[in-house]
């Protein structure tokens, strides 16, 4: 199916389709869940268990930057994790959360591009750079992949926009995550417990991507999961 220029707004229980788009690539897509959806934003969870698809080269995830890569299949385990975005945002707040009761574990800030709405559920791209704070009393948040993130603006891949509107956007990030977790709006969304999505059936039932087809589950899985988002307390 051809991507298509339309937006499709989703509506709290629904399952769809997280896409990274890399210079208008699928790089990874993740099924989530959405919690709330509105005018102010939208909070989603991916679940811990949730197949997905990541760019792959050699049977090994690799990182922004890397060619020869396609779409391989990935598990998320370990955590789920609970973004909180916001329209026009460059960056996305999560909180890592036990599957078994939603208990806190631990928040990130994903510095990424604004989410646009589309026809599959949500596009939008890492850009490497992340805030991490763990969940005992009195942890500090620390910076995560600059250095990372600073190659990627010499080679080009991230260009002087984003790069300008990512630095723009870590001066008050840290702030409204900060005050996001030490308040208490964070706990109903993270104590709902939905049903781990399906990746074969949504991408049977809903429009993809035009570099994207069912047939891509049919690949052999490389070996190992996905990174646990509870081995960086702060997804990718």
């Amino acid at each position: 199916m051809g991507d298509a220029p339309r937006e499709a707004r989703s509506g709290a229980g629904d399952q769809v389709l997280l896409r990274h788009t890399l210079r208008g690539r699928t790089w990874c897509l993740l099924p989530v869940t959405v919690l709330r959806a509105g005018s102010a934003g939208c909070v989603v969870r991916i679940s811990a268990g949730t197949e997905w698809l990541a760019a792959s080269r050699r049977g090994q995830r690799v990182r922004l930057g890397n060619g020869g890569w396609r779409l391989g299949t990935a598990r998320w385990t370990g955590n789920d994790l609970t973004y909180f975005l916001r329209p026009r945002d460059w960056y996305a707040i999560g909180l890592l959360a036990a599957p078994e009761d939603g208990a806190e574990r631990g928040w990130y800030v994903n510095f990424q591009q604004p989410y646009r709405h589309r026809p599959w559920g949500l596009d939008t791209l890492d850009l490497e750079l992340d805030l991490v704070r763990g969940s005992a009393a009195g942890s500090s948040w620390s910076w995560k992949d600059r250095e990372e993130f600073h190659a990627l603006r010499r080679t080009g891949l991230i260009g002087p926009h984003a790069a300008n509107q990512v630095l723009r956007a870590a001066r008050t990030a840290r702030a409204r995550a900060h005050r996001l977790a030490a308040g208490g709006a964070w706990r109903e969304p993270a104590a709902l417990r939905v049903p781990v999505p399906d990746l074969r059936s949504l991408l049977a039932r809903l429009p993809l991507p035009s570099d994207v087809s069912p047939a891509v589950l049919d690949r052999r899985r490389p070996p190992g999961d996905s990174p646990s988002p509870s081995s960086h307390e702060g997804a990718e």
